[in-house]
């Protein structure tokens, strides 16, 4: 009788719980019954995609970079056209999960490369790495040259091009492009600019140089993706750090002739400012949401406990209300990303400080969403801010060293020619420091560990 009794009143305390459960789903319900209008920062956002010009494939750098790698017999433009036109026109596939590769390959160039090649390839994305790698065996920068003079024939008629549009996805599933064949050619492009100033020949050298880091600029000033905003910001460093190798074989009496006006022009806003950039993040992320809410292309469609999940938490995602909330912090970051260079550190800090709070903030309107945007805050963007903004420094500090060299400055007078230079760190208006050891002037940027250290070899 007492277990009838309890089980009775279990029933009814299961029951009003359920009952509870379900009157607050209903509030929920009624609370989320319309999507929000799209806020200004989100029509911002639209308006920098359209807001894009039109480029001729011919004359578009993006649809180079897709056909570098083509078998040697190929037409590159023609083949990067074909994976644009595929990228434009991508559909996911129904009831999969997609392709995560073009339909069309590469050459697998990197197979024929001697045990040799490959290693100097490696260690030519540090400087002294590189200089020792090149020392140690100069006769494989030759047989790198004789094996891809065609690649970098290729490379070098893309950086001749000055515009850059690319395709931003327009699903999760679709293939992000590779950039590992024009790094690779960058510094076989480099190293080969080296061997014309061991020639002494500095007008080759200055205008070799001049050509890559224009076009590496540009294509840091369109991108409208975060990785191809990233690939140009390591491109343009590693240009700076196998740049100055080069001038450094040149005598001192023509090492200041070879350095190039791009050189000497200080990062501009445009190339500075994360807004294209993090506007591509804001459109994959309505890729994602779209993708999430249709189940096209992210595999089977949930069953059981799983559908009725996804049937009850979809009234409490309003699309357009989450893509606000993403707006509205890219719009702080980008605005944080502005900050001048003394200044860049604090106002990171106040804006993610900010996103932290926004991200924990419990909302009964758009709860899913909520959720959803509280998990994509959680990306660190400060450091790819910071890591960009980081080129104005190792471009003073690489002048300064073409300037020291020019001049004749031993190592044992640089530390002091080094405090009494004009050209100083952008962040604290301090002078560079020099590394004795590494014989090296020091550029500390604001992206924390070694990616933030820059030293240039005098």
């Amino acid at each position: 009788m007492e277990i009838r009794k309890a089980a009775r009143a279990g029933a009814w305390v299961v029951g009003g719980l359920l009952a509870l459960a379900a009157l607050l789903y209903a509030a929920l319900l009624v609370i989320n019954w319309k999507d929000e209008a799209p806020s200004a920062a989100a029509e911002r956002m639209v308006a920098l995609e359209r807001g894009r010009p039109a480029v001729a494939d011919e004359a578009n750098g993006f649809v180079h970079a897709l056909g570098l790698a083509a078998p040697e017999d190929a037409d590159p433009v023609a083949f990067g056209r074909e994976r644009k036109r595929w990228l434009d026109t991508y559909v996911a596939p129904p009831g999969g999960y997609g392709s995560t590769e073009f339909p069309t390959k590469d050459a697998d160039y990197r197979a024929s490369r001697s045990l040799e090649v490959a290693a100097l390839a490696k260690a030519c994305s540090e400087g002294v790495e590189c200089l020792n790698a090149l020392n140690a065996k100069p006769g494989v920068l030759g047989q790198w040259l004789a094996g891809e003079q065609w690649l970098l024939d290729r490379y070098r008629t893309m950086i001749a091009l000055s515009d850059w549009r690319e395709t931003t996805p327009r699903h999760i599933s679709a293939p992000l492009p590779s950039y590992h064949h024009p790094i690779e050619m960058q510094k076989l492009h480099l190293l080969a600019v080296r061997e014309h100033a061991i020639a002494g020949e500095a007008e080759v050298v200055r205008d070799l140089l001049e050509r890559d880091l224009v076009f590496w600029r540009q294509v840091l000033a369109s991108s409208d993706l975060l990785i191809s905003k990233m690939i140009a910001t390591a491109a343009v460093k590693r240009h700076f750090v196998l740049g100055n190798l080069a001038l450094r074989e040149l005598p001192a009496d023509v090492a200041a002739d070879a350095v190039p006006v791009s050189w000497l022009t200080p990062l501009t806003a445009n190339e500075r400012s994360m807004e294209r950039a993090l506007a591509g993040e804001w459109h994959f992320g309505a890729a994602a949401i779209s993708a999430a809410l249709s189940q096209e292309g992210l595999g089977p469609k949930p069953t059981g406990i799983a559908w009725l999940g996804d049937r009850l938490g979809r009234p409490l995602l309003k699309p357009q209300a989450t893509l606000n909330l993403s707006a509205e912090r890219m719009a702080r970051l980008t605005e944080a990303a502005r900050a001048p260079y003394p200044d860049l550190r604090e106002a990171m800090s106040v804006a993610h400080a900010g996103v932290d709070r926004e991200a924990s903030a419990f909302r009964f309107y758009n709860p899913a969403g909520s959720v959803l945007d509280s998990i994509a805050a959680g990306a660190d963007y400060s450091r790819y801010i910071a890591r960009t903004s980081d080129i104005e420094g190792l471009r003073r500090a690489a002048v300064l060293t073409a300037e020291l060299r020019a001049a004749g400055v031993s190592a044992s007078a640089a530390d002091e020619a080094i405090k009494r230079a004009g050209l100083r760190d952008p962040y604290s208006d301090e002078p560079f420091s020099w590394n004795e050891a590494e014989r090296a002037v020091v550029f500390e940027g604001a992206e924390p560990g070694d990616r933030g250290r820059h030293a240039l070899l005098l």
